[in-house]
């Protein structure tokens, strides 16, 4: 008699989980509810599986409360510390074999009759490569069948479903399309516990919020496997776990202990968004042309350059997340306490029509006070802001001076022609000044960030030291590749004075503080 294959996601250790002391250990998702007040945070590999459990697990919640229906209701899930495991384990218990990989009619988050030729199971892993995709940080390729645990195979199960790019998928008549996290960043709150990183990110859930709900607004397991649909999202449920792809895992033995390899035979569920309609977990910028368009991830530009959004509530620059939204609510009621310690995290990958070029995770944190919208804090982090880029764009300058006169010292022909912007970029960005610059400040932030909440003043005159001091890190950097000769010394000297020259416009001497005059 042959063993039928099980692994239970309810039971079986699955998701690591960082305990207080720092040890990681594999959790069920029953031991995950159990213990989340217990636990720090989950130690996800990468962010398309960090952005799918977490919206199974809030999808979880709002099922197993039946909300929260009210901000009332929310406060209460919030002042008990931990979650109400009878609720929790009765809800999981009702859904046991939609939860179990293997199941034959239903497994979990997974296509019972898909078909197609069996690829290895690094197809699911973003970060490993596959077919047209480079390899992001690791050399493996499609050829080979290695096998991984069941745990690992069904992280990256959710976490490909959720980064599903559209494009061509073999064997299909057409094109598929995107999932509707594909191409944006996802935001997430994170508190000092597991426990209130979830309950922070568990919206308000109604007829109307946080995304309007139709009939059948259930995570996507309770579901029956049909054809594919091509439909809007029936809600915020349907939506945190919509399911865009037929995947099936194959066994790699009769226990169902190890995966070998996936089927991969097209559509699942073609998302159709509704015009307006944005995923509550995603931020949005304002484009003078477009109008409000999805936050990305920049390869070349980090999170806090562009958090004003995340401060200002009146939407002037783009719109918040709503679990941005929802905190300051909590926090002007003082549901949640002004000193409350929370951060924002935002992950996503940089993609190239149905390829992914670079896989990125921040997290500033977010100070509740801040999201008051007062004037005076929210004027000194604009202010702010707005100063590391005018900066950074005169270092770029002096940079580019720099290379520009190294070019020009290096012909002894007299009456040579100016070097052509072609020539001299290359050159600028070789020295990586721009990169060692908003590296710097990508430190400073955090620190500028909490202190502007309790002092604007002092935190803007710290910043300003902060600014100057990378601007000069960052022409040191390019001063090390460029003045290599007495010619490239000269174009140095030139280029240090204006920079110089752009510091004392863009800063007073009143406005520097005293310390800066004895960097470390």
């Amino acid at each position: 008699m042959s063993q039928t294959p099980s692994f239970n996601l309810i039971d079986r250790p699955w998701l690591p989980a960082v305990r207080r002391g720092g040890n990681v250990t594999l959790t069920s998702l029953r031991e995950l509810f159990a213990q989340a007040h217990e636990l720090e945070r989950l130690e996800l590999e990468s962010p398309d599986v960090m952005a799918g459990v977490y919206r199974m697990l809030l999808a979880i919640l709002h099922r197993a409360y039946e909300g929260p229906r009210s901000r009332a209701e929310w406060a209460s899930i919030w002042n008990t510390r931990r979650f109400d495991t009878a609720r929790v384990d009765a809800y999981l218990e009702r859904w046991r074999d939609r939860f179990d990989l293997w199941h034959p009619k239903y497994p979990f988050f997974q296509a019972p009759a898909a078909t197609g030729e069996e690829a290895p199971v690094s197809r699911l892993f973003a970060d490993r490569a596959k077919g047209n995709n480079p390899t992001l940080f690791d050399h493996s390729l499609d050829d080979g069948f290695q096998a991984v645990g069941a745990d690992v195979a069904a992280r990256r199960l959710i976490g490909a479903q959720v980064l599903a790019l559209g494009g061509r998928i073999a064997g299909a008549a057409k094109n598929a399309v995107d999932g509707p996290l594909a191409r944006g960043a996802t935001f997430l709150l994170t508190g000092t516990t597991l426990f209130e990183t979830l309950a922070l990110n568990l919206l308000v859930w109604t007829r109307s919020t946080p995304v309007p709900a139709t009939a059948g607004d259930v995570p996507s397991w309770e579901t029956r496997p049909s054809d594919v649909e091509e439909r809007p999202p029936r809600g915020h449920l349907d939506l945190m776990t919509w399911r865009p792809r037929a995947y099936r895992l194959v066994s790699a033995d009769p226990a169902g202990l190890f995966v070998r390899g996936v089927l991969p035979s097209g559509e699942a569920n073609r998302c159709v968004r509704p015009e307006g309609h944005r995923d509550p977990f995603m931020a949005q910028r304002s484009s003078q042309t477009a109008g409000m368009l999805d936050l990305r991830i920049d390869p070349a530009r980090a999170l806090w350059r562009d958090s004003l959004p995340l401060f200002r509530g009146d939407g002037a620059d783009g719109r918040r997340p709503a679990c941005v939204e929802q905190l300051a609510t909590l926090g002007r009621e003082r549901v949640v306490p002004r000193h409350q310690r929370v951060a924002v995290s935002v992950f996503g990958f940089s993609t190239d029509q149905a390829k992914v070029e670079l896989g990125r995770v921040e997290s500033i944190p977010l100070p509740v006070t801040l999201l008051d919208g007062a004037p005076e804090p929210i004027d000194a982090l604009r202010g702010a802001l707005e100063r590391a880029e005018e900066l950074g764009k005169k270092l770029y300058g002096a940079v580019y001076k720099t290379a520009e006169l190294s070019i020009a010292f290096g012909s002894d022909a007299e009456g040579a022609r100016q070097p052509r912007k072609e020539d001299v970029r290359p050159i600028v960005e070789s020295t990586g000044a721009s990169e060692a610059y908003w590296s710097s400040l990508g430190v400073a932030f955090p620190a500028f960030l909490l202190g502007v909440a309790e002092s604007p003043d002092e935190a803007a005159s710290e910043w300003i030291a902060a600014i100057r001091s990378a601007a000069r890190h960052g022409f040191r950097r390019a001063a090390v590749k460029l003045g290599t000769s007495a010619r490239g010394l000269k174009a140095v000297a030139v280029g240090e004075a204006q920079l110089a020259r752009s510091l004392s416009t863009l800063f007073p001497k009143q406005e520097v503080i005293s310390h800066e005059q004895h960097p470390q």
